[in-house]
């Protein structure tokens, strides 16, 4: 009986060796097969910048299929946080409730989860009527009260002030203090000022969240990098909006280097109307930010 006994024991070995092959090409399969599908899907490529999130100042009237890339970025890049700026009519429009084109839009925007929406409002620079500015953000939060999924979740003022004046920051921190107080902004209350450079430091306001500091083309962008990169500030609290990239510049290095001292991108191809457009190189970008 020893002989056969033997035998059956070689045959298990064989049986167990063949299974264990078998596990793991399967495994490699796998791995070969779905870690590719699941970036392709992702729409992700390698990184090495700091986590980020897209801020887009969304100009662009919606009409016909206007907005199709965004919608294409939103489902490709869930992973992915976006600022948008909703601005209608240079703000919020005469009217209590955004018209037919657009209320449908910021219906369908405000259902993707990693969407935060914010109403654009212009304080030319200070010299703007503060009670103008005021009634802007009092309209966006009014979209709330109409219960159509078309609430702000924040405040964009654009041209906003950099140069110091005690009035200039007073007028400022009114601005802020009405979203702060406004019923219908919902959410954190995301308070944006775009000056577009690095405003005084008087200007700096602890009731403001994000600062654009930089707003201009690629090559201005070479000429303020050491000053932009030098910010005391932490990330966080930072927006840099690039036009006018080259079209061979390799994008993925240059948002990886934007990611390292601010947190809120913008990077555009484009040199013109390069917030009435999705710009040539818009997909590429997106999948570009690192998360």
């Amino acid at each position: 009986m020893e002989a056969p006994r033997r035998a059956a024991n070689r045959q298990k070995q064989r049986s167990r060796r063949f299974w264990l092959i078998v596990a793991v090409v399967v495994f490699v399969v796998l791995i070969v097969v779905i870690v590719p599908t699941a970036v392709i899907l992702s729409g992700r490529h390698s990184s090495k910048g700091l986590a980020s999130s897209l801020i887009l100042p969304l100009y662009i009237y919606p009409v016909n299929d206007a907005w199709q890339p965004l919608w294409n970025a939103l489902n490709t890049t869930s992973d992915l946080n976006y600022t948008i700026i909703v601005n209608p009519e240079s703000g919020p429009g005469n009217t209590s409730l955004p018209n037919d084109d657009y209320l449908p839009a910021i219906q369908r925007l405000n259902t993707f989860p990693n969407v935060r929406t914010v109403g654009y409002v212009r304080t030319g620079y200070g010299t703007r009527n503060i009670s103008d500015v005021l009634r802007d953000v009092e309209t966006f939060s009014g979209w709330a009260d109409s219960n159509q999924g078309i609430q702000m979740h924040g405040i964009f003022f654009d041209e906003a002030p950099y140069q110091y004046s005690a009035e200039i920051a007073q007028y400022m921190q009114r601005a802020n203090d009405a979203v702060r107080d406004a019923s219908g902004i919902q959410g954190d209350k995301t308070i944006i000022h775009n000056p577009g450079v690095i405003p005084d430091e008087g200007l700096a306001l602890n009731t403001t969240d994000i600062t654009v500091v930089f707003e201009q083309s690629f090559e201005e962008y070479r000429s303020l990098e050491n000053d932009l990169t030098s910010l005391s500030g932490d990330r966080s609290q930072y927006s840099f909006m690039v036009h006018s990239v080259p079209a061979k510049k390799n994008l993925q290095n240059f948002v990886d280097n934007l990611s390292r001292h601010a947190e809120y991108l913008f990077v555009t191809t484009s040199s013109s109307n390069y917030y009435e457009k999705f710009g040539a190189r818009w997909r590429e970008f997106t999948q570009a930010v690192p998360t």
